[in-house]
């Protein structure tokens, strides 16, 4: 799902205020990163400003650790599975959000569960 092309609502009663503002500022995030995409294409990430690599950097870190893996493609990718609840997603984008992590490379990100599974990948590195 392309979650800047979604047109579902998004409802701060319904989400609660801490997921309601991390998505906000994910989506804003995600907007400015898609922004972006042309310039890096044309010139490479180099020729960004410090801020806008702060952007992307965080924009692909994110869109690694949502990329949480699944019980049913265990046996296609020989990656247990992992359960990671909503509270558990919406901790871990907050934290990238905020630049707990920006000193990491978005590798341990990918395919890693919880944000705690994330840490653990890079202490191992």
């Amino acid at each position: 799902m392309d979650a800047l092309a979604s047109s579902s609502t998004i409802d701060e009663e319904v989400l609660g205020e801490k997921h309601y503002k991390t998505l906000r500022s994910c989506l804003k995030l995600l907007e400015r990163y898609r922004s972006l995409q042309n310039i890096i294409a044309i010139l490479g990430e180099d020729e960004l400003s410090e801020a806008e690599k702060v952007t992307v950097s965080r924009s692909k870190k994110v869109l690694k650790f949502l990329t949480q893996p699944f019980f049913t493609a265990e046996k296609f990718t020989n990656v247990p599975g992992v359960y990671v609840t909503k509270d558990e997603t919406v901790e871990g984008i907050d934290r990238i959000l905020k630049g707990q992590y920006d000193e990491y490379t978005d590798e341990p990100f990918y395919m890693a569960g919880n944000i705690e599974s994330v840490e653990d990948k890079w202490r191992k590195k």
